[in-house]
């Protein structure tokens, strides 16, 4: 099944276009909130965090501050805040950035390869 709309990297990018930072909970409730809108179930924390993980890999965002727990948020871990690194606004890694930091994950089921058993077969001529 294909998603229709927004990758989740074009997501982020236009989040923090619009909004100049944001940390991974607030991305992640807005990205839960749009995937209900276009009918899917939402993501984990666990799954933004890596999105973010890759974005600053790829070098396309940037911590600009870290927020320490309080009390009256009643978080565990501080707050950190990210922002798109300038220049990085029209990156095409945007589009889909986990083939951009790894290849080989575009591939799918393809990069598994089974002992004994030939995905593509040579032609004879």
């Amino acid at each position: 099944m294909v998603r229709k709309g927004l990758t989740w990297g074009m997501f982020i990018r236009n989040y923090l276009l619009e909004h100049g930072e944001a940390y991974i909970n607030e991305l992640l409730g807005a990205y839960n909130m749009y995937l209900a809108s276009m009918g899917y179930k939402p993501i984990k924390y666990s799954t933004m965090r890596k999105y973010v993980w890759i974005l600053r890999k790829l070098g396309l965002v940037k911590v600009t501050r870290i927020q320490p727990p309080t009390e009256e948020m009643k978080q565990l871990q501080p707050r950190i805040y990210i922002a798109i690194v300038e220049g990085k606004e029209d990156d095409p890694a945007w589009y889909n950035p986990q083939v951009a930091y790894n290849p080989e994950w575009g591939l799918g089921s393809a990069r598994y390869v089974r002992k004994g058993v030939k995905f593509f077969e040579e032609k004879k001529e």
